[in-house]
């Protein structure tokens, strides 16, 4: 998958060295992924939550408090990071 949008993880990726690392590995998965359907993306990230099939939330670290959307367009191989939550 090709992942646009990574320079809004700046906001969060100094929070914690955890996170960093959380962050780090979320990104090379992605960046290495070659999904072709929801399913697929699921396989890879079982708790990630799917709001219509497009929108995807991951809570990072399983914390609730820190929440990436990302929008998959799956037919086309691409990512965008759309929001980082930290409440």
């Amino acid at each position: 998958m090709r992942l646009l949008g990574k320079p809004r993880l700046k906001a969060i990726d100094s929070t914690d060295k955890d996170v960093c690392v959380w962050i780090s590995a979320w990104v090379t998965e992605l960046c290495n992924a070659n999904w072709r359907d929801e399913e697929s993306l699921f396989d890879a990230f079982p708790k990630a939550v799917s709001s219509d099939g497009v929108l995807y939330t991951f809570s990072v670290c399983g914390k609730d408090s820190l929440l990436i959307k990302i929008a998959v367009h799956f037919d086309r191989g691409i990512a965008v990071i759309n929001e980082v939550v930290y409440k």
